[in-house]
């Protein structure tokens, strides 16, 4: 298991600095195989306590991912200076396996024609415990910075409750992701942005203790 968490570990230096500048690219592969044996410790104890909250779950009967009309509950209902679209979600099922997405989309008209979108985006991944545990790998401490921009894990001070985000620089693009009690993911990504820090706020003003007990 170890060996395959630090080839993972390479791989996403590759997938996510693909498109930089060569010396940048070189820079962060670097550091980030530096980082790997203690990414690694990292990335085994959140795949362990992941499994056990599964495991607390089904001993309660909670098996099946929440309804997405549920999960719009939780999405944002307004963002300041933006219109909000209609909320959209769905619930799959695939076998033994199930999930839930709840969505919705902000928009704003900018000086010159452009348009803001804000994004966001939550799923429910109570019956793919695997998956979201391969999803939610950079929680385990992983932080990168380059001319173009960044990509970091950081603690939003909520218990059960980790972050990531990205920002790059040449487009403007901002997202946020977090991993909430081991079972969901919330994603917010938002263009014209000069930091990730709009979109923070939006995701730390939701009810995220809340899910965190689900």
């Amino acid at each position: 298991m170890r060996r395959i968490l630090i080839v993972v570990a390479i791989i996403f230096s590759g997938i996510y600095f693909g498109c930089g500048d060569k010396v940048d690219e070189a820079k962060d592969a670097l550091e980030l195989m530096q980082k790997a044996p203690d990414m690694v410790q990292n990335m085994e104890k959140g795949m362990e306590e992941s499994k056990k909250a599964r495991e607390e779950r089904i001993q309660r009967g909670d098996t099946l991912a929440v309804h997405f009309s549920k999960l719009q509950e939780y999405l944002p209902k307004a963002v300041n200076g933006f219109t909000g679209d209609e909320p959209q979600g769905e619930t799959v099922s695939m076998g033994i396996m199930s999930f839930s997405q709840a969505r919705i989309n902000f928009r704003k008209e900018l000086s010159g024609g452009i348009q803001s979108n804000i994004s966001v985006e939550l799923t429910d991944y109570n019956q793919a415990v695997d998956l979201y545990a391969g999803l939610v790998f950079w929680a385990s401490g992983y932080s990168v910075e380059n001319s173009n921009g960044y990509e970091r894990s950081f603690n939003p001070g909520i218990d059960r409750v980790s972050g990531f985000e990205k920002y790059s620089k040449s487009d403007k693009n901002a997202e946020v992701t977090l991993a909430i009690g081991y079972r969901f993911l919330l994603h917010l990504q938002a263009n014209e942005q000069t930091d990730t820090e709009q979109l923070k706020k939006i995701a730390t003003s939701l009810d995220l203790k809340g899910l965190s007990k689900l």
